[in-house]
């Protein structure tokens, strides 16, 4: 059996788009481990740091990572279209229906 994918998220205490992010995710059940990098000290914080920026050349926040997925910044479109491909975010009735109507499978 296939291991879940994994919901990670690099933020910032302060960062307004992380929690933003953080709250979307919450609202739908989507469980995820988040690290304020901010909170870390000195050789935790630069080792985070130094992937983050392999992962994220651009260095912004959130950086959060799906599976194989980075996404960096604040795109919580992407993020949500990502959930659903991989079968994270799962659709509710409403959803379903408006997926049927404009002939999403």
């Amino acid at each position: 059996m296939a291991e879940p994918t994994t919901v990670e998220i690099f933020s910032l205490s302060t960062c307004y788009h992380c929690k933003a992010l953080q709250k979307l995710l919450d609202k739908y059940n989507v469980p995820y481990e988040s690290v304020d990098v901010d909170l870390l000290d000195g050789e935790d914080r630069e080792k985070i740091m130094e992937q983050i920026k392999v992962l994220n050349p651009a260095g912004t926040f959130p950086t959060t990572i799906i599976g194989d997925r980075v996404v960096g910044g604040h795109q919580p479109q992407k993020i949500m279209d990502i959930l659903r491909s991989k079968k994270i975010l799962k659709m509710g009735p409403l959803q379903k229906l408006f997926s049927k109507i404009i002939g999403e499978t």
